[in-house]
């Protein structure tokens, strides 16, 4: 016996009382849009799924079952997909059906239309740009540190994975403050005023929050190179040194608490992180501009790299002093982690450990490739300036 889509034998997925029922009164009023699929995550079981403005309901239209919920915050895509295996095909019922992929973080899911005029697709890919309209609303709003440094961990967490919310984030045009969309915003609470002496932990926290979000924006950005004039470069990567430096004089005149010193390296190490990722941009943007110069028969402009930018930060002597230190630390860390490891240990514990460690050896090689980066940059403008400070800051650690 054929297997037929619901919409057409009976309209059992404009239910609406038992959507109330299954969702709850709240959820239900806060409901955009509903349409029936099919989904990988049942086979050949049609699935009703619920729009609101921050998550995706998928429920059972017949048996038991609750429904589930994927909020939009953790949906990294939506795609169009040909199906490729027997089981994605087996989901298509119509000729007319359409197939697309939700990546999730960790998993995914693939939905298969048969409504005649369906417009999931579209209204999933909406609900996209509405969550991320109304993180960057919410972020506007927000009075506090802490509220603003959770919204933006979100965001953080959410671009690892999502190359259109990298697209969403550039593209944003939103009015905050005094300026247009949140690239713009983000690199105004870096530039726009330096830390105070009595800066709470809180505003670390924030300023960390703020480099993190933008380092991973701008991570393997290549498509949006074109946006290297939002971020404002050279004032973005002086302003990104200083913030660094003067974060070591929050409570300066007291012997730092252990979670303060650790708010300290972590924003030197998203420092390097986003340093990294600009200078990346910045190539990719350099390689696209010599192929049209060459293209058009013009002479070649010549730019200014990060790292000589850095070089140029008023803060970099201070700065590389923090940092430098930074680096000698993590070397040694990473060193004592290795011959801990290679202690006999109990299995939980070493999968512990091994995290750790090698979060520690990621961190530790971004720290080592902006020195390098800059000793590099030093090396081309002939300045010595990076071993002269080094030798007059941090003579302490180098042996």
């Amino acid at each position: 016996m054929q297997l037929l889509p619901p919409t057409l034998c009976r309209p059992r997925h404009v239910d609406r009382e038992r959507l109330r029922v299954q969702l709850g009164t709240t959820q239900f009023q806060r409901l955009r849009y509903h349409e029936a699929a099919v989904v990988s995550s049942a086979p050949m079981k049609f699935q009703l799924v619920a729009l609101s403005g921050d998550s995706i309901f998928v429920l059972p239209l017949a048996g038991g079952g609750g429904a589930r919920c994927i909020p939009l915050r953790t949906v990294a895509e939506v795609t169009r997909v040909v199906p490729a295996t027997q089981k994605q095909r087996a989901l298509l019922l119509l000729p007319t059906s359409q197939l697309f992929r939700l990546q999730l973080e960790a998993s995914e899911l693939f939905f298969a239309t048969f409504e005649p005029h369906t417009q999931l697709f579209f209204q999933l890919a909406r609900a996209l740009r509405v969550a991320f309209q109304s993180l960057v609303l919410d972020l506007a709003s927000a009075r506090d540190d802490q509220q603003r440094s959770r919204l933006l961990d979100e965001l953080t967490v959410a671009a690892s994975s999502s190359a259109e919310l990298q697209q969403l984030f550039f593209e944003n045009r939103t009015p905050l403050e005094d300026c247009v969309g949140l690239a713009a915003f983000l690199v105004q609470q870096l530039t726009r005023s330096s830390l105070p002496e009595g800066s709470s932990e809180s505003q670390l926290t924030f300023l960390l929050s703020s480099v993190r979000v933008l380092g991973a924006m701008c991570f393997d950005a290549s498509s949006q190179t074109r946006f290297l004039n939002t971020l404002a470069l050279e004032e973005l990567v002086s302003h990104v040194l200083a913030r660094g430096a003067e974060c070591y004089a929050v409570n300066g005149l007291k012997p730092p608490r252990m979670n303060l010193r650790i708010l300290r390296e972590e924003l030197l190490d998203a420092q390097a992180a986003l340093l990294l990722a600009l200078d990346a941009m910045q190539q990719h943007e350099d390689f696209r501009l010599y192929q049209q110069q060459t293209q058009l028969g013009l002479l070649h402009e010549q730019t200014v790299s990060v790292a000589q930018l850095a070089l140029r930060a008023p803060a970099l002597a201070t700065w590389l002093s923090k940092f430098f230190k930074r680096v000698c630390i993590a070397v040694s860390r990473v060193a004592t982690a290795i011959e801990r490891q290679q202690d006999e240990q109990e299995a939980s514990s070493s999968r512990r450990r091994s995290t750790i460690e090698s979060q520690q050896a990621l961190a530790l090689w971004r720290n080592v490739s902006v020195l390098e980066l800059l000793v590099e940059g030093d090396a081309i403008s002939n300045d010595k300036q990076v071993p002269t400070l080094l030798l007059h800051s941090r003579k302490d650690y180098i042996k």
